[in-house]
């Protein structure tokens, strides 16, 4: 979810489209105005740290095992594994703070299949 739409006066989903980049040193977060635009090249970039020396994603599987991409068309036995990975990890190094990592546990996955 990200955009609130009380008593669903707006006739529009809640949720928005968003992308997390690591580029030019850079963590940047992407928008699109819709969440399913015919034209993906229309979008909005919004730089949130600058000076990273390092940055990079990892997604746990349902093996529990860290990948670094995530595609359900190129993932094995995607429906029997479930669509989505169980968390999302984002580590990053600045200059100034050092390495942090971050782990965003994605719950629907969680409760997949029990």
């Amino acid at each position: 979810g990200g955009l609130p739409n009380p008593h669903n006066l707006e006739k529009r989903s809640t949720l928005k489209r968003v992308a997390w980049l690591c580029r030019d040193n850079q963590l940047i977060r992407r928008n699109w105005s819709v969440l399913d635009s015919p034209n993906r090249n229309i979008f909005e970039d919004q730089v949130l740290l600058n000076n990273l020396e390092d940055c990079h994603f990892g997604f746990l599987d349902a093996n529990l095992q860290l990948i670094t991409e995530w595609r359900n068309n190129i993932m094995p036995n995607t429906l029997a594994l479930g669509l989505l990975p169980k968390a999302v990890q984002f580590n990053l190094t600045l200059s100034n703070w050092g390495k942090a990592t971050f782990l965003f546990i994605i719950p629907t996955a969680v409760y997949e299949n029990v």
